[in-house]
């Protein structure tokens, strides 16, 4: 696995778009009343995104002569747990105010807590499969509301948005940003 700085510069790109193309899915299928799979697609918006920060940290580490575990950046980057906590630390970090949407709080409570990160990674799994919940067979059309997929839509959008915005104004410079400690030291803090 490659995390030079050119190639994390050109995943930042291609993660930021992939987001944006699951998040205008999850709305068409929001406006189609699909709302079990319009969560899906926006939870999965969520996940993409958070993957910017192992990206991001092990290019930074690589660059500063540091080292980087690419077992770690690997599992980072493909279990759901883990971009699930990142996607939250990230929600909390960029935006403090935060969304403050009760109904899919699993990804905005102040600490990401892996009772939190479970019922967020349960969510997911019950947007798009059948089961028991208890005693009750359940749909995924049980599972989630109208309200929860709206929810989950807001807080990509918000997240996506502000990552895009960063993406907008940090394209291509992220070498000039690590030789800068103020920068380097802020770039840090946000992602981890």
């Amino acid at each position: 696995m490659d995390v030079s700085i050119p190639t994390v510069e050109a995943a930042r790109k291609k993660l930021l778009a992939n987001a944006s193309d699951l998040l205008a899915e999850a709305r068409l299928l929001f406006s189609a009343k699909h709302f079990p799979r319009a969560y899906a697609l926006a939870h999965f918006s969520l996940e993409e995104v958070s993957k910017l920060t192992p990206l991001v940290v092990a290019a930074a580490n690589k660059a500063l002569g540091l080292p980087v575990d690419l077992k770690d950046v690997h599992h980072k980057l493909t279990s759901h747990e883990k971009k699930i906590a990142m996607a939250s630390k990230l929600l909390r970090t960029l935006n403090p105010e935060g969304t403050k949407i009760s109904l899919h709080e699993a990804l905005i409570v102040p600490e990401t807590s892996a009772k939190h990160v479970s019922r967020a990674n349960e969510l997911k799994n019950r947007s798009l499969y059948c089961g028991f919940r208890g005693s009750v067979f359940e749909a995924p059309s049980d599972a989630i509301s109208e309200p929860t997929a709206a929810a989950a839509i807001a807080e990509a959008s918000t997240l996506l948005e502000i990552l895009q915005r960063a993406e907008t104004n940090s394209a291509g410079r992220m070498a000039e940003f690590l030789r800068n400690p103020d920068i380097r030291s802020q770039l840090m803090y946000a992602l981890y």
